[in-house]
């Protein structure tokens, strides 16, 4: 009885190979199908976005912040990366960095923690989303209790045209 099942089992192992390399000889693809792609209709103006703005006038303050341009009429701005690089004031190895971004109408504030690889020069590239309606500037602070030198963000994502 024992023999009997495993000669059925390899009789079906054989008959999968069999139809296999047969699809495969007609050009027949076994893989699952493609997805469908789908455009969505609310964000058809999607316009790329990248700003970029230095503040080397810190004087070794704890926060420095710099203000992106408003918003223009009938867009929306999308930020899906935030970027900055910072030039502090190195008093140990207990010093941190972090940014804030805001000006969002709802409120929003993301915090976005920075990398120290060396003692005086901190860095931060994450991934984010938040939305900025027409009219409102996005707002970045970049915090450290030792004191900022030089400040430089960049926030990227896309704008949408609302009629």
């Amino acid at each position: 009885m024992r023999h009997t099942h495993w000669y059925w089992a390899t009789l079906m192992v054989l008959g999968v190979a069999a139809s296999v390399n047969a699809n495969a000889q007609e050009g027949i693809s076994s893989a699952a199908p493609s997805p469908t792609i789908v455009q969505s209709r609310d964000e058809t103006g999607r316009r790329p976005f990248q700003q970029s703005i230095d503040n080397g006038t810190c004087e070794e303050a704890p926060t420095c912040g710099v203000t992106f341009k408003k918003v223009p009429s009938h867009t929306r701005l999308v930020i899906t990366r935030y970027n900055a690089a910072v030039s502090s004031v190195s008093i140990g190895a207990s010093n941190f960095t972090f940014s804030t971004l805001s000006g969002a109408s709802n409120g929003v504030t993301n915090t976005f923690l920075h990398s120290v690889p060396t003692p005086g020069i901190s860095f931060v590239n994450e991934g984010t989303l938040m939305f900025f309606e027409a009219g409102q500037a996005p707002v970045a602070q970049v915090t450290n209790p030792a004191g900022l030198l030089d400040v430089r963000v960049t926030i990227s994502g896309y704008l949408i045209h609302h009629p």
